[in-house]
């Protein structure tokens, strides 16, 4: 039982994030219960609902559940007419509604690129009962980075019904006309949640370009890229994939005195090697052109 007055506060937040209410009760040392009444109306979907018992000391107890409310209506699907669009051209996508009875509202369409800014944002009067696409067309000339994001906001009297976002990939003109500082990838790869941080990180480095990346991390990436597009058999036989054979290579020869044994294991005249090299290169130049790397 509580020795203080002490204070209950609960914070209700939907599936993006966004605070839908924020309540704080106060309580007298006697009471062990308290009703707590949610007036506003808050948007359908999931929600979570952190509850927090506060005193002078701080913090004594908290207690988190998840619930779900029913959607007036509902954005069903957002699909995105390109999966790479050149930057400056215009952003299609079809959004698609649902509703079980007939409702009217809006629906907004914003566009950020990858530092969180807002470069372009749409509205439009919506009016259905049960499926109903629209089509939004959003203005990408002040992306200043690869990937995007657009998000939907449709709202029914006044209040948020639904809410969904998808990435955009965009392609990014890129000229080497300055010097570069280029950080080499070592250690682990960014895990998804920390690319803001490494970004704000690199930023405070100075760093230009990324080096070594995987394709999945350099689309995060608010840099130049130099691709990734290491040929098998070029690295230095002192290590590398290919360390145990000239290891192996080496052991016999000082058995045998033997040269016919030093060979090595890829050579520009072996026609089977170029043509791997050259598959391989189209390959890989294919996945990673769409980022204009500095270099491969």
């Amino acid at each position: 039982n509580p020795i203080e007055d002490v204070a209950v506060n609960v914070q209700i937040i939907d599936d993006f994030g966004v605070i839908e209410e924020d309540i704080s009760i106060s309580l007298s040392a006697e009471q062990t219960r308290a009703d707590i009444k949610i007036d506003r109306e808050i948007s359908g979907g999931n929600h979570i609902a952190n509850i927090q018992l506060k005193g002078k000391q701080g913090v004594y107890d908290w207690y988190s559940l998840m619930f779900r409310t029913n959607r007036v209506a509902e954005i069903v699907s957002v699909e995105s007419m390109e999966p790479e669009t050149p930057v400056g051209k215009k952003v299609r996508t079809t959004i698609v509604l649902n509703s079980d009875g007939i409702v009217k509202g809006s629906l907004t369409a914003r566009l950020f690129d990858n530092y969180g800014r807002l470069v372009d944002e749409k509205n439009q009067e919506v009016s259905f009962q049960g499926e109903k696409a629209y089509s939004v067309v959003l203005n990408s000339e002040n992306i200043l980075t690869n990937l995007g994001k657009s998000e939907y906001f449709l709202n029914i009297n006044g209040n948020q019904a639904d809410h969904k976002a998808i990435e955009h990939f965009f392609l990014q003109p890129r000229s080497w006309d300055d010097y570069d500082v280029t950080m080499y990838h070592f250690g682990p790869n960014p895990v998804p949640g920390t690319w803001s941080t490494t970004d704000r990180q690199l930023r405070e480095l100075n760093v230009t370009t990324l080096a070594a990346y995987t394709l999945s991390n350099s689309r995060h990436a608010n840099y130049k890229i130099q691709a990734q597009t290491r040929i098998k058999g070029v690295e230095s036989p002192d290590s590398g994939p290919d360390l145990e054979y000239y290891e192996g290579m080496k052991k016999k020869y000082l058995e045998t005195n033997d040269k016919s044994i030093l060979v090595r294991k890829y050579g520009l005249k072996d026609t089977v090697y170029l043509n791997s090299v050259r598959d391989d290169l189209t390959s890989m130049i294919g996945r990673w052109k769409k980022f204009s790397p500095s270099a491969y």
